[in-house]
């Protein structure tokens, strides 16, 4: 789907009104009072979804991101998207990557909100995490969370 057509539509359907490229080269938006950007990458044809999850303090600690990484694996606490590390280490992101060309507008809506409750659910995990509630921080186990469990195709 053509990336400009495809953030009309979804501008008019949500009621966001016309949504265009920044600067940078992307569209930022908010739902439920998070910021989700959107990046189209004309290299490979993609669309890329991003958002910060939240700042990493010194208490997060290695539990909380060896937890983050295990989610990662095959998608098992991140539905399909995938979390990350801002290069400075401050920052905790989720993003995921779509191939425009064989998005339907029905299948693009579905991939966002299920970002978004991502978002939503690792925001809350981040927030709510502290050291002593982490479980036994040696085996980094994942904090709980209704989001795990692997992705259905």
């Amino acid at each position: 789907m053509d990336f400009d057509v495809l953030l009309e539509r979804f501008g008019n359907d949500t009621g966001l009104g016309k949504l265009a490229l920044d600067e940078a080269g992307t569209c930022s938006f908010l739902v439920d009072e998070m910021k989700v950007s959107l990046m189209h990458i004309p290299e490979g044809g993609h669309l890329l979804c991003f958002a910060e999850v939240g700042a990493i303090s010194a208490e997060v600690g290695s539990a909380f991101l060896l937890a983050a990484l295990k989610a990662n694996y095959l998608f098992r606490g991140t539905g399909g998207a995938t979390l990350s590390v801002s290069p400075d280490a401050s920052m905790l992101f989720l993003n995921q990557s779509l191939l425009l060309e064989s998005l339907s507008y029905n299948d693009f809506v579905q991939v966002l909100s299920d970002f978004v409750a991502t978002l939503a659910e690792w925001k809350k995990l981040l927030a709510d995490y502290s050291p002593a509630s982490s479980g036994d921080a040696s085996k980094g186990e994942m904090p709980q969370s209704s989001q795990f469990g692997f992705l259905n195709i």
